[in-house]
């Protein structure tokens, strides 16, 4: 485990999947958002052992170029929200709560990616199937599209009247 930690870092532990998030208040502390507790019970901003925080898992220290908030002024920021109840994975998880405390905005990194990844995946999604319905063989459907059976037949039939094109002029 870590030692010597400054008041107000900013520690991550990694989890199945994401980072944990939260704050070293001093005295082997650390303040966070518990999130979600069981199947979906919301969790509270508590201050908890250094040890129960990490689960196990590694800790380390995030860097900050610039922070509005350092030291004791990021805790006393984390301490004003003791208690609060209203974690959302999407806007006001760990994450959110970190950075808030040091940089008076809140954010998410993780939460910005995983958004990126969802549109991309579901724009594919969605682009394969609009151009199977209006019937666009693979090689007019946009990059990424999916194939379909009907789109294939469609190209076959394309390619064997070209062929019988080819074969009717050299026959004349």
């Amino acid at each position: 485990m870590l030692t010597d930690l400054p008041i107000g870092a900013h520690l991550t532990s990694p989890r199945w999947g994401y980072a944990h998030h939260g704050l070293y208040a001093g005295a082997g502390r650390v303040i966070h958002y518990a999130g979600l507790h069981g199947m979906f019970q919301s969790g509270l901003i508590e201050e908890v052992a250094l040890e129960y925080f990490a689960l196990g898992n590694a800790v380390q220290v995030r860097a900050w170029v610039a922070p509005k908030f350092s030291g004791e002024a990021a805790i006393e920021r984390a301490r004003a929200r003791l208690g609060e109840n209203r974690y959302s994975f999407w806007d006001n998880n760990c994450e959110h709560f970190a950075q808030w405390c040091i940089s008076g905005t809140s954010r998410s990194e993780q939460v910005d990616s995983f958004s990126a990844w969802l549109r991309k995946v579901l724009n594919r999604l969605m682009i394969g199937r609009i151009g199977a319905y209006f019937g666009l063989r693979a090689s007019q459907a946009p990059v990424g599209a999916r194939r379909s059976r009907r789109n294939d037949l469609a190209l076959q039939g394309e390619r064997q009247r070209r062929d019988d094109r080819i074969r009717i002029g050299a026959s004349v």
